[in-house]
């Protein structure tokens, strides 16, 4: 068996500008877009299943720039954005299924927010920024929502009511101030020291789905039970530019606090119920990291390398048993990734050639895996580790391209050309996740690699008017 996907997207954007004064102007933007993502999942006989969903966004932007003297500028404006999410039906897909349908239901969520910036510039070297934003949320009906008794879980057997909403009916609020705030100091004309803080509220998350076969990610409203996540994020970096050899480096470190992240309970699944909450809790996240990055940007030989040293935990410890995950201790994030090294070249052989070569290589992100089976009543039951206490192999992919020019007169109607690549030169089966079939009475463990082959590709490409190449 094996996994279908198909997605697609679709947007416009329309946008108004208008200049008061020399140094006052305004603008408007009016955005609509469209997501639709479908799944048939085929890996198991008896589980298959299809599941489409959509996100439609709709959204009004308006601001107002002052540029006050050279040394300071002024910026306010507001932002509204509806949120009209179809989570989709889950249904049997084939005769042999024994998957239920399940309709996950449709929800609507309106953000608005105002913003202030101020930009200051202290002489030539030192310049200084901060601003507010205040984000406001209400979901909106309409929408079957549920009640639980008061300090029980969010569980089926848990339920003291349930209420049906309108259309237009307001079933829950949030609201929450953002700061952001830094600086920037020129040391010479090579190099410089930026800092910074930033917080951020998220109301439209995505849920990821471990606990299939083939992960996938879907998008998620904030709700009456799901509060908003929240991050504040503190950052430090140094650049220097090697103007000679015409290299460019940069080194950043950082620190992210985050509240109420969504994790799973074990064994949860967000497919199987329209309400999230029973298969979620929110708990509290610590990551923190360096950056690297060199850069060459001119010569025949150019291209950067970058890397990233990272580490990202988080931590479910609720006032009850039932609301703590890995008994209350943190664990690896899902996308932990501790080493991330991604490098590009490109060699200039002529003036219609190039040759390009790019080289990605992660640490294998963590993975829940059964440990042991036992049997109670002659029914077996799998015994997990801790959460996210092991990981899927490193992932390493090499990637190459030949570009090939065509025509160089400078007067032309139209030029063109070729670039022929290979995707995953190697043919390495980098494994997306790891998974369990209990056949003939053993649990055999899989890896489920998304792309394990070289891919091949050819494109042509021209544009119109009096081109020469450089």
């Amino acid at each position: 068996g094996y996994t279908e996907y198909a997605y697609g997207n679709m947007g416009a954007s329309v946008n108004y500008v208008h200049r008061f004064t020399p140094g006052l102007k305004s603008s408007v933007s009016v955005i609509g877009s469209n997501y639709n993502f479908e799944t048939i999942e085929k890996s198991s006989v008896s589980k298959a299943y299809s599941h489409s969903y959509e996100l439609s966004q709709y959204e009004f932007r308006g601001s107002l720039s002052w540029l006050a003297n050279e040394h300071h500028t002024f910026k306010a404006g507001t932002d509204l954005i509806l949120y009209d999410l179809d989570r989709g039906v889950i249904k049997p897909y084939g005769e042999e299924s024994l998957r239920p349908s399940v309709n996950l239901g449709a929800e609507k969520g309106l953000e608005t927010s105002v913003f202030i910036d101020d930009n200051i510039s202290l002489g030539p070297r030192l310049n200084f920024y901060a601003g507010l934003r205040f984000s406001m949320f209400t979901e909106l009906g309409p929408k079957t929502g549920r009640e639980y008794f008061p300090g029980t879980s969010f569980d089926d057997n848990n339920v003291s009511s349930t209420k049906v909403y309108q259309k237009g009916d307001r079933i829950s609020n949030y609201s929450n101030p953002e700061f952001r705030a830094g600086m920037d100091f020129k040391i010479s004309e090579n190099n410089s020291v930026k800092l910074s803080f930033t917080q951020m509220t998220q109301y439209v998350f995505m849920l990821s789905n471990s606990i299939s076969i083939a992960p996938n990610d879907q998008w998620k409203l904030v709700d009456k039970h799901i509060k908003p996540p929240r991050s504040a994020q503190y950052s430090a970096g140094y650049y220097q530019d090697f103007r000679k050899q015409g290299l460019n480096a940069s080194f950043e470190v950082y620190y992210k606090q985050a509240r109420n992240v969504v994790e799973y309970r074990d064994g949860a699944n967000f497919l199987s119920s329209p309400y999230v909450e029973t298969a979620i809790l929110q708990g509290d996240q610590n990551a923190y990291g360096t950056e690297f990055m060199l850069s060459k940007t001119t010569g025949r030989v150019t291209g950067w390398l970058s890397y990233t040293h990272s580490l990202s935990f988080i931590t479910v410890n609720g006032e009850n048993d039932w609301a703590d995950i890995n008994q209350g201790k943190k664990y690896p994030s899902n996308y932990d990734k501790p080493h991330v090294l991604n490098t590009f070249l490109n060699l200039e052989i002529s003036r219609r050639f190039a040759l390009s070569t790019n080289l990605a290589y992660s640490t294998g992100r963590p993975v829940t895996l059964p440990q042991s089976v036992y049997y109670i009543d002659e029914q077996p039951f799998v015994d997990y580790s801790g959460r996210n206490e092991y990981r899927i192999p490193d992932y390493l992919r090499l990637d190459v391209s030949l570009r090939i020019e065509g025509n160089l007169k400078v007067k032309k109607p139209m030029h063109s050309y070729w670039t022929i690549g290979v995707y995953n030169l190697t043919g390495r089966s980098n494994a997306n996740s790891i998974f369990f079939l209990s056949e003939k009475g053993r649990l055999n463990g899989y890896k489920y690699s998304v792309i394990g082959v070289p891919i091949f590709t050819i494109s042509w490409n021209w544009k119109l008017g009096n081109y020469e190449n450089n």
